[in-house]
């Protein structure tokens, strides 16, 4: 089970480093006015990266000292990442907000139709 979990585990942080060269494809062919920042994509990869390596450690070095019990040991595994995630993210903090600048000129949008 162990293996199992591990290679979905893995998974995650595959897809946002896919979704981030996708995105970095799709910016260079100028193909898409509104290209997503690849940028963004592959941090968000390397945090769900490092919360993955964590987890897989914690799970490694730390649960099999603390728990005996079997079942118990394999529901802690399955809700590891999630715990993970969770501190994880409560410690970053959240992502920057996104703001809609102003426009220099108020009003002139609509007018010269």
């Amino acid at each position: 089970m162990q293996i199992a979990l591990y290679i979905i585990w893995s998974l995650f942080p595959l897809f946002f480093f896919l979704l981030g060269l996708w995105a970095l494809l799709e910016k260079k062919s100028n193909k898409h006015a509104k290209a997503q920042n690849p940028g963004d994509f592959f941090m968000q990869g390397f945090f769900v990266l490092v919360c993955v390596l964590l987890s897989v450690g914690i799970d490694r070095m730390i649960l099999p000292k603390v728990i005996d019990d079997e079942m118990t040991l394999n529901f802690v595994r399955i809700i590891l990442l999630p715990v993970v995630f969770y501190i994880a993210g409560m410690i970053v903090g959240p992502s920057q907000s996104i703001r809609i600048a102003k426009s220099t000129k108020p009003g002139s949008r609509g007018r010269d139709r």
